[in-house]
């Protein structure tokens, strides 16, 4: 809802008082209400982080969370503030794409590695080839969603797109590169329709519109 709508819901008295301590304060009617309605999501995203219990395990001295694969100290309140915001935004980045897990680093590498074994065997059929190439496409794809997850930013699971339209873009990029043999890259192609207009796969990182 434009902020001129929001206004116009208000009543006249309220809204003056409001205009008038904007006027004081030196700041906009906009920006106050773009203040307050930072503070309020603010605030639901902390109500929100009380409920969630992180996954980990010790590690020197440290914790080993098991959901992103990072260390961080149990003893600092914001690293433990900025992991369950993660947290948050995982969870809804899963509940909006469920049909691809987020994997942690070390279980991207081992799916990567098995994928990129069936891709370079010569005694590899062309569906084996086709999956070991989705194997490291998956993989690819949890760690461009995962890098575009900001706790800072309440929102920030909306930046990447699911998995079929992260996979259409993937694959014609790798087409478009030369990067896949063509037997391969037919394939590919008939399962993962190319997209119209500008590839926004790029380095196997999604890019986030600005």
């Amino acid at each position: 809802m434009a902020i001129s709508s929001i206004l116009l819901k208000v009543e006249a008295d309220l809204k003056r008082d409001f205009e008038l301590t904007c006027a004081r304060r030196d700041t906009s009617v906009a920006q106050a209400l773009r203040n307050q309605m930072r503070r309020y999501v603010d605030e639901v995203v902390d109500s929100e982080c009380t409920r969630i219990a992180l996954r980990y395990k010790p590690s020197d001295g440290a914790a080993l969370d098991e959901r992103t694969g990072g260390l961080f100290s149990l003893s600092e309140p914001d690293d433990v503030a900025t992991l369950k915001r993660m947290y948050r935004l995982l969870d809804a980045f899963e509940r909006e794409h469920p049909e691809i897990p987020l994997l942690t680093y070390n279980d991207r590498e081992d799916l990567k590695m098995r994928g990129r074994a069936l891709l370079d065997s010569p005694n590899s059929s062309l569906q084996q080839r086709v999956k070991g190439y989705e194997m490291v496409m998956r993989a690819h794809y949890a760690r461009s969603a995962m890098e575009s997850l900001d706790p800072s930013r309440a929102f920030s699971h909306l930046d990447h797109p699911g998995y079929k339209e992260y996979a259409a873009h993937y694959v014609a990029a790798d087409v478009r590169t030369g990067e896949i043999k063509q037997d391969l890259a037919r394939a590919l192609q008939e399962k993962y329709v190319p997209p119209q207009g500008e590839l926004k796969v790029r380095g196997s990182y999604w890019r986030r519109a600005t």
